[in-house]
């Protein structure tokens, strides 16, 4: 099973609801690539799981096969 690991929390497919990417001033924006930030909301068993809605990750802190899963999930919003 896919897993993506921010600030000590593992997150699988089933924890994340959708993710956006933002631009070095916390603006959303559509050039996922070139993000600064990634802002990931939880879903409901995410969240009874981490105590949390959302995790936050630079663009530094993920991996390419993370960045392509994150992809995956604000695309098919």
């Amino acid at each position: 099973m896919f897993a993506i690991t921010v600030d000590d929390i593992t997150l699988t497919p089933d924890d994340i609801d959708y993710a956006q990417a933002e631009d070095e001033d916390d603006n959303v924006v559509s050039d996922f690539v070139n993000a600064e930030w990634y802002r990931i909301f939880l879903t409901d068993i995410g969240f009874d799981k981490h105590s949390t809605w959302e995790v936050v990750a630079s663009r530094e802190e993920l991996d390419s096969s993370s960045l392509e899963y994150l992809l995956e999930v604000i695309q098919s919003t």
